[in-house]
């Protein structure tokens, strides 16, 4: 079983870090954020991103919260390699 079968990444993961994120992002071309989203995961279905995500999200221990932040926190990473998000 894989990271991303143990914590489950969804869009509206990335959307919600893409809506945190709001002033930061770039490359819109004119999609909303949801659209984005979407887009994004359907990408990241293709690589190593939902893994690296839910790895992080399992590191970060046993409550569910913080499992949440760490995986947001990844996926902020992420979006910042891509140049989704500016640094």
């Amino acid at each position: 079983m894989s990271s991303s079968t143990a914590f489950g990444i969804s869009e509206i993961d990335i959307e919600t870090v893409l809506r945190w994120y709001s002033p930061c992002v770039v490359n819109e071309e004119g999609r909303s954020f949801s659209q984005m989203a979407e887009s994004i995961h359907d990408r990241w279905c293709d690589g190593p991103e939902l893994d690296r995500i839910a790895s992080a999200a399992l590191d970060g221990g046993i409550c569910v919260h913080i499992q949440t932040n760490a995986a947001h926190a990844e996926i902020r990473d992420i979006l910042a390699e891509e140049g989704i998000l500016k640094s």
